[in-house]
């Protein structure tokens, strides 16, 4: 669609005004009452606004984001592999023991 739209001329003059309009629709996101259509819409134009930096940066945006939901996958299930090997419940663990596990996950993927 954003294609569509710049190829009719309807762009941004350089990826600045995308990143611009990036921070308005997050600014305007966070002024929204959770869980209204409201904040559902904003939700839409920051993912749509996104698309249009990956965009301007040369990277499929569909392709990234199933990228890294693979790679959030992966990690994830490391952490509940971690957990069970420790002898601990995962939905039991407080926030800082998570953050350690998500930190050992990844430091193990990047070696």
């Amino acid at each position: 669609i954003s294609r569509r739209a710049a190829a009719a001329g309807f762009e941004w003059e350089n990826i600045d005004g995308v990143w611009d309009k990036v921070a308005e629709e997050i600014a305007e996101l966070k002024a929204c009452e959770p869980g209204t259509p409201e904040a559902a819409d904003e939700v839409g134009d920051v993912l749509f606004s996104v698309v249009n930096v990956a965009r301007h940066l040369g990277i499929d945006s569909e392709d990234a984001l199933r990228g890294t939901c693979a790679k959030f996958i992966r990690r994830f299930e490391d952490m509940e592999t971690q957990a069970a090997e420790s002898g601990l419940v995962i939905n039991e663990m407080d926030t800082g023991a998570l953050e350690q596990l998500w930190l050992e996950a990844k430091r193990k993927e990047r070696s």
